[in-house]
């Protein structure tokens, strides 16, 4: 039933996004832009991060609770850094990292960390 659930939500924020066609290179995209994009696009790239930064070996579950603390988080850090790139503050906001995967440059994604 959860997993129902979460499926359900996902694609609800699928069908509500803008009709029209649409890439977004994240990696050039700065925060002033990232929150004037509408509550849509926010959504879904904040749905889009949490996959981004998840690890291989974590369960496959959404915990709604924390995206929403997350985006909030993320909201007021771009709110204060405009100029960032929505990537960089994103990687300092929704990943975690052990104490032993920051010294080796690594989030618990594999991902390399953005400089």
């Amino acid at each position: 039933m959860p997993r129902l659930f979460a499926a359900l939500a996902v694609a609800a924020l699928i069908f509500a996004m803008p009709a029209r066609a649409q890439t977004v290179d994240l990696s050039k995209l700065s925060c002033k832009d990232f929150l004037a994009s509408g509550k849509d696009s926010v959504g879904m790239v904040i749905l889009w991060f949490d996959g981004y930064f998840t690890g291989e070996s974590d369960p496959a579950v959404i915990d709604f609770g924390r995206l929403k603390s997350q985006g909030e988080e993320l909201g007021a850090y771009c709110a204060n850094h405009p100029d960032t790139t929505i990537m960089v503050a994103a990687e300092k906001i929704m990943t975690v990292d052990t104490p032993e995967l920051a010294q080796s440059g690594q989030h618990k994604s594999g991902r390399p960390a953005a400089r």
